[in-house]
């Protein structure tokens, strides 16, 4: 079963990533910017972004076993990033 939290040593952390479209339409990793953990640090003007990536890690902690099973692994279900470029 699975439950919507950590145990007390566990974290999750979240990192954002931006990238101008090259000429066809598609992200241009090239111009990707550093990993962030504040979204708000993507913010700079004319910096051309127009996609967004994210990275989502999950860190069981102390009490979290490696070789747990699969389905007590955390997994995340729903992001919802209102964001505007």
């Amino acid at each position: 079963a699975h439950t919507d939290e950590l145990n007390g040593t566990g974290a999750v952390r979240v990192r954002f990533q931006a990238a101008r479209a090259r000429a066809d339409g598609t992200p241009d990793d090239a111009s990707a910017s550093a990993l962030v953990g504040d979204v708000a640090a993507l913010n700079v003007a004319g910096a051309g972004w127009r996609f967004v990536r994210f990275v989502v890690e999950f860190d069981a902690g102390a009490q979290g076993a490696l070789s747990a099973a699969p389905e007590n692994a955390p997994f995340l279900d729903f992001v919802r990033l209102p964001f505007r470029f």
